[in-house]
């Protein structure tokens, strides 16, 4: 109703103004809508506080360790005492608080999803798979607990309360340690710079799984467009027939998988386990047939939660990869109810592609990065033909190498990617927002043009 008012006094001022054409009108229309705009900015703070939650903020509360505790910030200003660069990622977040990087001031490994783009969001969807312990379209978290992948992207720490720690990737080593809390390093963290002359195109691996995919990246780069310069695809061959399917507490038929006890489900008891197998990755489609039931999935020590079908966070992607620390069997666990559970696949994974790369990798010494601009000067012995940046690839990053402007690439599905020569390069790297330069220069037009009125007026 009070808004109905605020646009009707809007409207009865403009009308007197077009009307009289006079400048009391004049004034008073301008008046009247910097009032209403203040009016209706008080009423949604007012809303905010009393019904968002925000009235029940404290100090206490943003000094708490559900939020901001003084023994979480103790063990991330350790890191960062021991730490000589700063291009390095901590996992770690206070609950399900995925801008605690922000509140911490660290570079993490979650965000909420209208801080990054789309591509970001395919490459934890569609393209790898990566479960980040909460299904959701409107937030980033972890990367699944994917020794490849934290490896990859400079993921070398992980921060977890000491009650848990059962899922720690593959190669983190305890490192430091309070009353309630514990500090993992990744011992197979890999350059922040990498380059290769070994690509792959995106359509080449088009039917490959998440590891095979993994594995490409770690090899080589895949680029969305450019042709393969390699036939040989990683080969991570899929060990679902080596298994026995056993039903607890359910019915497992046709793909449909009927849980009469409280919790149940199904076990994959491996037949023959291989002595170098460090992990294991699942696979599966699972679907609730429930029309508003969420669930959480448990797939041995490790837990996700699953949207209900009505929730307008629900991604509807329904194709899941869990790692799962080597084991006798894999055990997926889920509420009473009925499912459809399908496309069943395991894969093992013994990291020796990742630690081979690891101890061969060449580490780039000059990198600085400033503001908006990174510089790295690399010697390209190898006559590598890409170079790649664990950055998330964005409209408005400009690349010149060596004086000349580069085209920018979307690489490893999405990352920045681009090509370099042999021998000395030296790289500048600038970001702008989309649209700053053409918005600054509208800006300036505009605000002459309004000068101009005005003083003519």
């Amino acid at each position: 109703m009070g808004v109905f008012l605020f646009m009707l006094l809007i409207l009865t001022l403009a009308i007197g103004f077009v009307w009289s054409g006079g400048k009391v009108w004049y004034f008073c229309l301008h008046a009247g809508a910097l009032l209403i705009s203040l009016g209706i900015a008080n009423i949604a703070q007012y809303a905010i506080f009393e019904h968002g939650g925000v009235k029940q903020v404290s100090d206490e509360y943003l000094n708490s360790e559900d939020y901001n505790g003084e023994e979480q910030r103790d063990l991330l200003q350790k890191i960062e005492n021991q730490e000589s660069g700063s291009l390095y990622r901590i996992d770690w977040k206070v609950r399900s608080l995925n801008n605690t990087p922000i509140v911490q001031d660290f570079n993490g490994t979650s965000a909420y999803s209208s801080i990054l783009n789309q591509h970001l969001l395919y490459l934890y969807l569609y393209d790898l798979n990566i479960d980040m312990g909460r299904e959701s379209v409107s937030r980033y978290a972890t990367l699944g607990n994917r020794a490849n992948l934290y490896s990859l992207f400079q993921g070398k720490y992980m921060m977890r309360k000491k009650s848990h720690t059962a899922n720690i990737p593959y190669g983190f080593e305890k490192m430091l340690s309070s009353e309630h809390y514990r500090v993992f390093e990744n011992t197979n963290i890999l350059p922040f710079v990498r380059t290769t002359d070994r690509v792959f195109s995106e359509e080449s691996l088009e039917k490959a799984n998440a590891l095979e995919r993994e594995h490409a990246m770690l090899e080589g780069v895949i680029v969305e467009d450019a042709p393969s310069t390699t036939t040989e695809i990683p080969d991570v061959p899929n060990i679902i027939h080596q298994t026995s399917v056993e039903t607890v507490g359910a019915a497992f038929k046709n793909n449909k998988l009927s849980v009469q006890e409280k919790k149940g489900g199904i076990d994959l008891v491996i037949d023959d386990p291989d002595a170098e197998t460090k992990d294991y990755f699942v696979r599966f489609h699972l679907e609730n047939l429930a029309e508003s039931q969420g669930f959480t999935l448990k797939v041995n020590d490790y837990k996700t939660k699953r949207k209900h079908n009505q929730s307008v966070y629900k991604t509807y992607v329904d194709d899941l990869v869990i790692r799962v620390p080597k084991a006798d069997k894999i055990s997926i666990r889920v509420p009473k109810g009925n499912y459809i559970l399908k496309d069943l696949g395991l894969f093992r994974e013994s990291y020796q592609t990742l630690e081979t790369v690891q101890e061969e990798a060449s580490k780039t010494e000059d990198i600085n990065w400033g503001g908006n601009k990174l510089t790295i000067t690399h010697n390209n012995k190898n006559k590598d033909r890409y170079m790649m940046l664990p950055i998330p690839y964005e409209r408005g990053w400009q690349v010149v190498v060596n004086n000349t402007r580069q085209p920018l690439e979307q690489v490893n599905y999405a990352f920045l990617g681009f090509p370099i020569t042999d021998g000395i390069n030296n790289i500048q790297l600038r970001y702008y927002p989309p649209f700053f330069k053409l918005s600054l220069l509208l800006t300036i037009v505009s605000t002459i043009l309004a000068i101009l009125v005005i003083r003519k007026a």
